[in-house]
């Protein structure tokens, strides 16, 4: 099959352009964090950025509409105005270098930006595309992202295609490129340093893909070339706008490829957490659910205790303050899913929490909450698990914390 990708042109900022400034956080990160994007307003102020070229979820059911109108027309103010440079040759590389908000210590991620073809990505749970989203697709999710996508010219990317390639082939002979650097800053808010560089290694990148394409053809039975990391509903939603317009340009999304194995990648696990329900009842309901599965017949192949020992563990219960452990399954993706269906059964509102300590304050006695903590999955487990059973169950992994997540930089037209 052919490559699922396209080399097109990409804007970038004009030189003199306060890049600080510029470059904000993918729009789904701090969606319960007003006075986060309203400092990041604030210190943008009227310099020209991709803040307002997008619309972070914290705002969505606020005037999407006016604010999708909006955001348009500012795409065509910022054109106009000769706000950005074309970059029509060469493959840009992204390295992007994050320091730990509570260690300190420092971690590198390197990747580099493709057009990929929507015309081989699918998220439906079944199909086997060559892009393929790795979580569970939540449709109700799609409307507003498409609804901006339709107003723009201009798509600034926060999604990230994962490879399977574990000799890294594919991206480490780029970096030993000579090339030109194209921009090289800090970012605000903590989001650590990015810094980019032009090469001539468009021939090598098709040569290394076609070679993954045909591995996992063999290891997997079918092609699986992408892997969605991050920005799955953005992916999703440009294939919306695609199916409804047919303009060749919307067929493609801009994105960042990076290897899974990247030493800088690193699989964060997503905790719960349950407001307004009663938390003893939560709880009991919890643990007859799990005397219910481990009740079960074992499956065949599957060893019959598949549960970890509570007496042996770290709490990953919290109930208004009352932690203790409960016997999930072993296995991180099965712990994932059996939590999920539970508190769906149950119901209440649910978050999705990234951190424990974070988790542990909402949770705190007197707060009435309910957390459960859940653990890591390993990253060589996501292509195999997604080529044999599909799409992991939502939110099952993070690939870092929300200030890691990317930040806005590079543009391309997506209409005419």
């Amino acid at each position: 099959m052919d490559l699922p990708i396209k080399w097109d042109r990409i804007l970038l900022p004009r030189q003199g352009t306060d890049l600080t400034k510029w470059a904000v956080v993918a729009c789904d990160q701090y969606t319960a964090s007003p006075e986060y994007w309203e400092k990041v307003k604030s210190e943008v102020g009227g310099a020209p950025s991709s803040l307002n070229l997008i619309l972070p979820e914290v705002y969505l059911g606020r005037d999407e509409a006016a604010r999708a109108v909006k955001i348009g027309a500012t795409m065509k103010e910022y054109v106009a105005a000769g706000i950005f440079d074309i970059v029509d040759d060469g493959v840009i590389l992204v390295e992007r270098t994050t320091t730990c908000h509570n260690t300190g210590a420092k971690k590198t991620r390197r990747g580099f930006m493709v057009a990929v073809d929507l015309e081989a990505y699918s998220f439906a749970h079944e199909d086997r595309a060559a892009i393929r989203a790795t979580e569970g697709t939540v449709v109700e999710r799609l409307p507003p992202r498409a609804a901006v996508r339709e107003q723009c010219d201009l798509e600034l990317p926060h999604i990230m295609q994962l490879v399977d390639d574990p000799e890294d082939n594919l991206i480490a002979p780029l970096f030993e490129m000579d090339g030109r650097v194209l921009y090289d800053f800090e970012l605000m808010a903590g989001g650590g340093r990015l810094r980019g560089k032009l090469v001539d290694g468009r021939v090598h990148v098709e040569a290394a893909l076609n070679k993954l394409l045909a591995d996992s053809i063999d290891r997997y039975g079918s092609s699986f070339l992408f892997g969605v990391g991050d920005g799955n509903h953005s992916l999703a939603a440009a294939q919306s706008v695609w199916k409804k317009t047919r303009d060749p340009k919307a067929r493609y999304a801009l994105c960042e490829v990076v290897n899974i194995y990247d030493k800088g990648l690193e699989f964060e696990p997503i905790h719960r957490v349950v407001f307004g329900v009663n938390a003893e009842d939560l709880k009991k309901f919890l643990l007859s659910s799990l005397r219910a599965e481990r009740s079960k017949p074992p499956q065949k192949n599957n060893k019959a205790d598949c549960f970890a020992d509570a007496r042996n563990s770290d709490y990953n219960l919290i109930a208004d303050g009352e932690k203790m452990n409960i016997a999930l399954p072993k296995d991180p993706i099965e712990a994932v899913a059996f939590v999920q269906k539970a508190l769906d059964d149950y119901g209440g509102e649910i978050d999705y929490i990234h951190g424990k300590e974070d988790l542990e304050a909402l949770c705190g006695r007197g707060r009435g909450n309910v957390g459960i903590l859940l653990p890591a999955m390993p990253k060589d487990a996501l292509f195999p698990y997604c080529a044999a059973k599909g799409a992991l169950p939502r939110k099952t992994f993070s690939m870092g914390e929300a200030y890691e997540k990317r930040y806005y930089m590079e543009a391309r037209k997506i209409r005419g």
